[in-house]
């Protein structure tokens, strides 16, 4: 109590300095000492919203701020949930960073780069920039890393996750990181959590040489690691989510994750291993390691994440890919699929006691499946039923079928495609009228900036060709733990009255999805959409009428 009421004062004696426009003089170093301190427990005592506050009136002030001062406002800045940086608050920062009299010891200024992870190049922000710069001329200042501890470099590595290589000063700051690590005691072996601080370099691209040069470096540092578990094996490998296997430096870190992996014994939850096969997504998958990493994933993946494991850390991570951009646009599904797909779907359907084959009791398609759990679920609660599930990503393709011929799954396949390219050739493939339900489970929200809201998933051209695909009383179940996303769902499939929404009813037969687990672990809220197909004639001006729809209902 006694603390909490000093650093209280602190706190207003601060703002009432600040309201006055007057500093608090620090003459003598004995004095400037005792404000640091004052300081910094109001600092540590702050949370949330708090902590902006007190930045504020320390902007005011104009206050100077030591090195401890600074390391305490980065790392508690990266552990609140809310925004603590505006763009006075950063330039103050940049500011105290800059006086020549300031010096950073080494857990300090791991703790300023730490603190990093709460703020984003995305937006070109020049004080953003201006502070990784600061930090780079710090970090290049120092001309060894002995006296840094793996803790200290897996903090420094994990604060970068929001930056991104296309911008000179990161590209400096991962320079002089580089240098600082190559000679980093051979002793000091990162931790599992050490290892998995390679989540942070998700925003560099491999075409950085700077970047190149710290995966240099780090490669010794992550051979001489121990006792990973699955948790560091996601996250490092979905840092390598922006690089590419064309370059060596790449291939050779992908090689000694590949050997980490290999000699991993344990399992991993879904959302592990979605992360990490998220990383291989520019990995050549005829690469001995990408195969290797592969064949362990699709071989130890055990449950979806507990309570235990959310607890320590474990994300409700999205995966998001941009439908529109590149090479996702080309088309993949041929006509034939069907046959190449199901060894039985040429048979006439009827099967006996000499047969591997089972009566055909329809096909559901499940578009943007994730890890595949639903689909391969969905296919062991109904043997009759074939299940066919469509993912844009290729690793993640390949992982789905694997644990379904492990699992002994003949009636349930993957295909490797973008549903605004290649859904219409996957309907067109199973005969007519004879898929009866489409499940669309937790597509991307796209919620990062207003541009992206036309990679959402449903679209008119979507609605249209499911109308017409659909019979009478056919099914669309749409779940997402975004109510607008089943808002919209509602409004473009019921719109010229083609489908009708009916009450949810859980059903036995149709399983949890990986995502609908963990959002439920966390207490949050599912929407689901129920979507049946009425005898309303599909209308020839359908797919503009649900894009001008949809359009207008984005436009907020």
């Amino acid at each position: 109590p006694t603390l909490s009421i000093c650093c209280f004062s602190t706190v207003i004696l601060i703002a009432r300095q600040a309201a006055r426009g007057s500093a608090i003089r620090t003459k003598s170093p004995g004095h400037r000492q005792f404000w640091y301190v004052r300081t910094n427990k109001a600092i540590v005592a702050a949370r949330s919203t708090a902590l902006r506050r007190l930045l504020e009136s320390l902007v005011k002030e104009g206050r100077a701020l030591n090195g401890v001062n600074l390391a305490t406002i980065f790392h508690k800045a990266a552990k609140v949930q809310e925004e603590v940086y505006s763009p006075s608050i950063l330039a103050f920062l940049t500011n105290a960073l800059s006086d020549p009299g300031l010096r950073l010891d080494a857990r300090q200024l791991a703790s300023c780069l730490y603190g990093l992870q709460g703020l984003s190049t995305s937006e070109a922000d020049p004080e953003v920039l201006r502070l990784v710069d600061v930090l780079a001329t710090i970090t290049e200042s120092f001309r060894t890393s002995k006296s840094f501890t793996a803790q200290a470099v897996s903090n420094m590595l994990y604060g970068l996750q929001n930056l991104s290589s296309d911008f000179g000063e990161v590209r400096r700051l991962l320079r002089s990181l580089a240098s600082l690590l190559q000679d980093f005691p051979a002793q000091q072996r990162l931790s599992a959590q050490g290892v998995g601080a390679l989540y942070g370099l998700q925003g560099m691209g491999s075409d950085a040489v700077e970047l190149r040069q710290l995966l240099r470096v780090l490669k010794p540092l992550l051979e001489a690691a121990t006792n990973l578990d699955g948790q560091a094996i996601g996250n490092a490998l979905y840092g390598l989510q922006s690089m590419k296997s064309d370059a060596l430096e790449v291939r050779e870190l992908l090689e000694a994750l590949a050997r980490k992996v290999t000699a991993f014994h344990g399992k991993l939850t879904e959302q592990e291993a979605s992360n990490a096969l998220y990383g291989l997504q520019f990995m050549d998958p005829q690469l001995d390691s990408v195969k290797d990493i592969l064949a362990v994933l699709s071989s130890q993946v055990g449950s979806s994440p507990t309570a235990t494991s959310l607890k320590r850390g474990s994300r409700l991570s999205r995966h998001p890919v941009n439908p529109l951009e590149g090479s996702w646009t080309i088309p993949r599904i041929g006509a034939g699929w069907l046959g190449d797909a199901f060894r039985d779907a040429n048979s006439d359907g009827d099967s006996d006691e000499h047969s591997n084959t089972r009566p055909v009791a329809g096909y559901a398609v499940d578009i943007g499946r994730d890890m595949g759990g639903f689909a391969r679920a969905l296919a062991r609660a109904r043997p009759n039923l074939r299940v066919v599930g469509l993912e844009v990503r290729p690793h993640v393709v390949a992982f789905a079928n694997a644990r379904a011929q492990e699992e002994g799954l003949p009636n349930v396949v993957f295909l490797q495609g973008n549903a605004n390219v290649d859904l219409e050739a996957l309907l067109q493939g199973i005969p007519k009228m004879e898929v009866h339900l489409v499940t669309i489970n937790f597509p991307d929200p796209h919620l990062a900036q207003p541009s992206h809201r036309p990679r959402r998933l449903l679209n008119g051209r979507l609605v249209r060709l499911l109308a017409e695909t659909l019979g009478d009383g056919c099914e669309v179940l749409f779940q997402s733990d975004v109510a607008l996303l089943t808002a919209e769902a509602e409004a473009a499939f019921c719109h010229g009255g083609c489908f009708k929404v009916l009450p949810w009813v859980d059903r036995q037969d149709f399983p949890e999805t990986e995502r609908q687990i963990v959002v439920q672990q966390l207490g949050l809220p599912i929407f689901k959409a129920k979507l049946v197909r009425s005898g309303v004639a599909v209308p020839a001006t359908l797919q503009k009428e649900v894009d001008e729809l949809l359009s207008k209902m984005r436009s907020g």
